[in-house]
């Protein structure tokens, strides 16, 4: 045979191969097994061809079911800030509007409010209560009856202003995030979410701290004229008095009061070794300006026990020197929350002049607890997954919301209030040097 038929022959046999292999992949699986008839391996019915694109689906739709895309939607997530923007309470409005206008950034950055996998703009529509209860009920019952909003926030300066809307808040089963002092609208109401701490959360830390570094013998205390107050005061006394200290003065103002003369007579005639006052900011300021007129403090110790004690304006005041403070944040406090919120209003108040010239350019506790309840109302849609106000409750008090707070990470429990921790320090120089930490205490019977 001639060499080109012999190439002739081999070609013709590649080509066979060439042409026979991929049918017999075709027609065969994985397994080796050898049949005595191909073809009666691949029925019509079995089609293994076909499987492969089904072997693959799962993992191609996998991934969309454990982390579905974010869409956008132009539809609001409302939110009601019921404030007194007019009447004697709207010298704190300022505060309000400070927050409303930061946060409304902060979420604007962010992209929305992220309700399911949808992120939404937020709507915070502000209800003048007008500085009495009977505004805050209106102005509750309006937020929710014809604005819609999935949850309420603020409140009044005074507990009845609290207790109104909450009342209405529950009627309705929707969320109320505030800073009310008192423990017990919690208790009482259980659609609402404690912000910040109780003011009973505060019987615990300052009573030890002041036995266990002022070291009393004698104590006074100066507080508001309110139930509230009157009993916090009367579990500090039980706790101190139990450690041999003994109460030379308790005394109760009225909340309207600027004019501490009389009531710093009489501690200068007892001569405490410490006074415990609960007071607002501008009463304590008013009280470190009075004192001085006095003859000032001598050996007695002061010591503020309610969260407003450790404010910029009180801090800094004139006589505030040697003051003993509580608060749940400091300037000097580092951690996620607090430098997200920090350098979020160094950055808003760089950007707008006119707002850092009323509002400051770094922020302050006063307005903390503003920002908190905000926040809260936030969190709680966005853990729940839904604009429902029944599922946003249902949600805040599930024992499991959490917040990256100024104050460090919140665990709010099924009673709304929170696992924040309350600061003592003591003013120097317009500072707090912080000397204590203690968590949140239980109420004291």
């Amino acid at each position: 045979m001639s060499r080109k038929g012999t190439w002739c022959k081999f070609l013709a046999i590649l080509l066979v191969l060439v042409l026979l292999v991929p049918i017999l992949a075709a027609c065969g699986d994985d397994d080796e097994e050898a049949t005595p008839t191909p073809v009666a391996t691949t029925p019509a019915a079995t089609k293994p061809v076909a499987t492969v694109p089904a072997a693959t689906i799962p993992a191609v739709t996998t991934p969309a079911a454990t982390t579905p895309s974010v869409t956008t939607s132009d539809k609001p997530v409302k939110v009601g800030a019921v404030f007194s923007w007019s009447g004697y309470g709207a010298a704190a409005s300022y505060l309000a509007d400070a927050t409303i206008e930061l946060v409304n950034h902060q979420v604007k950055q962010r992209g929305g409010v992220k309700v399911g996998n949808v992120m939404r703009p937020l709507d915070i529509i502000k209800y003048d209560m007008k500085s009495d209860v009977a505004g805050a009920t209106q102005a509750a019952t309006k937020a929710i009856t014809q604005d819609n909003c999935v949850g309420l926030t603020f409140g009044g300066l005074t507990g009845a202003d609290g207790l109104a809307v909450s009342a209405v808040a529950k009627n309705y089963n929707v969320l109320y995030s505030h800073f009310m002092g008192d423990a017990s609208i919690n208790t009482d109401y259980t659609n609402t979410l404690n912000a910040v701490l109780s003011m009973q959360a505060n019987i615990v830390p300052c009573t030890s701290f002041a036995l266990e570094v002022l070291k009393p013998k004698t104590v006074a205390f100066i507080a508001n004229d309110s139930s509230m107050e009157r009993m916090i005061i009367d579990g500090q006394q039980k706790i101190m008095e139990a450690a041999g200290v003994k109460t030379v003065l308790k005394t109760f103002y009225q909340s309207s009061t600027t004019d501490f003369a009389p009531i710093l007579t009489k501690v200068k005639y007892e001569a405490p070794d410490l006074v415990i006052a609960y007071a607002s900011l501008g009463q304590y300021k008013a009280i470190l300006k009075q004192m001085p007129e006095l003859g000032g403090w001598g050996n007695i110790k002061f010591m503020g026990a309610s969260q407003s004690s450790g404010g910029t304006g009180v801090i800094t005041a004139p006589g505030s020197d040697g003051m003993y403070v509580s608060a749940y944040w400091d300037y000097s406090i580092s951690n996620p929350g607090s430098d997200y919120w920090v350098n979020s209003w160094k950055a808003y108040a760089a950007d707008h002049p006119d707002w850092a010239k009323k509002n400051g350019d770094v922020p302050s506790i006063n307005i903390l607890p503003f920002y908190q309840c905000l926040w809260g109302v936030i969190n709680a849609v966005e853990f729940a997954g839904s604009d429902d106000p029944a599922a946003v409750t249902k949600a805040a008090r599930s024992g499991k919301l959490t917040f990256e707070s100024p104050a460090g990470k919140v665990t709010w429990d099924t009673s709304g209030l929170s696992n924040q921790t309350i600061l003592i320090g003591k003013v120097t120089s317009g500072k707090t040097q912080i000397l204590r930490t203690y968590a949140e205490s239980p109420l004291v019977k």
